[in-house]
């Protein structure tokens, strides 16, 4: 069996780093896999250094139709058994639509976010008709498309992984925090993921006037780049958290930040299944996340952290402030994250799973 991965983002943040750990696992396999990816970003230079079979190609964006073409001519000549579509917009329409020029059968596409979508001419062609199998990366992603109106018969889902190896870091939490200049004693919450407006950051924004009441020298540091930076840089300077809140833009050193941290906050509006809090439990801390898309398949509420409902800062501020209070319970909610993330959310899990759903799709193909 040969495979070929259409991965459109350029950083390796979440998506792309699903797609590279799968195929890496798929090689690892013995399963050849072919990553496509553009030419100029992180995930290509990453693919290369680690080895990976990896053809960029100039891409201008979403919208982008030269793509079609690109792709298509790459899978005429590659061959594969297997054309994966990895979610991102533009990518699941515009890959299928290369496949479909191809004249390739075999194709599956992942989606990864839970925002609406509608089944219309466009998306039902390229999303619900062409692709053999839809794989959805939690429940709640699952039940959008099946609201939406694409097949249920052709959805799956597979939580996306975490190499937890990646988190058993002999860094000591105090080293960590001496790295970031934050205080030992300080509590700390980390939010990690885009400023963008459905990651919720001004909701735990709104919630910190109260938790700085009863944790004086509470520190928070907002990891990540977007649009909505300077709204948020607005609203900490209005509710006079200048010396509390930290915007630390992108950064790499991520499973340092998240040693230094007590806890995770995910304030997320919508999300499908935001991997750093596979990260977060990986590291061994606890998570404060919404009720919203896979965020509840993920962390069990009271088991590994809390769950609150989206946009209400009082309950949010009343988690974290749970928590911080109390570091026993903290503790215990990340080992047993720790224990959960290796046996639910491996990446040997993630990658078998997917293997298992290509050789069914094959196992279909019209004799």
């Amino acid at each position: 069996m040969r495979t070929l991965h259409l991965e459109t983002g350029r950083h390796l943040l979440g998506g792309a780093m699903q797609t590279k750990h799968l195929v890496h696992g798929l090689e690892e396999r013995g399963v050849p896999a072919l990553l496509v990816c553009p030419d100029d970003g992180e995930l290509y230079r990453a693919a290369t250094r680690e080895g990976l079979d990896v053809q960029g190609v100039r891409y201008r964006g979403d919208h982008d139709l030269t793509l079609v073409l690109k792709l298509g001519r790459i899978i005429r000549s590659a061959k594969p058994d297997i054309v994966h579509l990895h979610s991102r917009r533009g990518a699941d329409i515009l890959g299928a639509l290369a496949a479909k020029w191809a004249g390739h059968p075999n194709v599956i596409t992942t989606r990864r976010v839970d925002n609406p979508i509608s089944a219309g001419v466009l998306n039902g062609f390229c999303i619900g008709k062409i692709p053999k199998a839809i794989v959805c990366v939690s429940d709640g992603i699952s039940s959008v498309m099946k609201e939406a109106g694409f097949p249920s018969d052709k959805i799956t889902v597979i939580h996306s992984a975490v190499d937890a190896s990646a988190y058993d870091s002999a860094l000591s939490k105090w080293e960590a925090r001496r790295i970031l200049g934050v205080l030992p004693a300080s509590p700390l919450l980390c939010v990690i993921g885009q400023l963008i407006a459905r990651k919720g950051h001004h909701v735990l924004l709104d919630a910190l006037p109260s938790l700085r009441n009863k944790f004086k020298d509470i520190r928070v540091l907002i990891v990540g780049s977007g649009a909505v930076r300077s709204r948020l840089e607005a609203q900490v300077h209005k509710l006079n958290l200048d010396g509390c809140v930290q915007f630390m833009g992108f950064r790499s050193d991520i499973s340092t930040i998240l040693r230094a941290s007590d806890l995770l906050v995910h304030p997320a509006l919508r999300e499908g299944f935001a991997n750093v809090g596979l990260q977060a439990m990986a590291s061994g801390i606890p998570v404060v996340t919404t009720s919203v898309g896979g965020m509840p398949e993920m962390v069990q509420h009271e088991i590994t952290g809390l769950v609150v409902p989206p946009g209400d800062s009082k309950t949010l501020a009343q988690a974290i402030e749970e928590l911080l209070s109390n570091p026993g319970r903290r503790s215990m909610m990340g080992r047993l994250g720790q224990d959960i993330v290796r046996e639910s959310f491996s990446v040997e899990k993630m990658v078998d799973s997917n293997l298992a759903l290509y050789q069914k799709v094959l196992a279909s193909r019209p004799s």
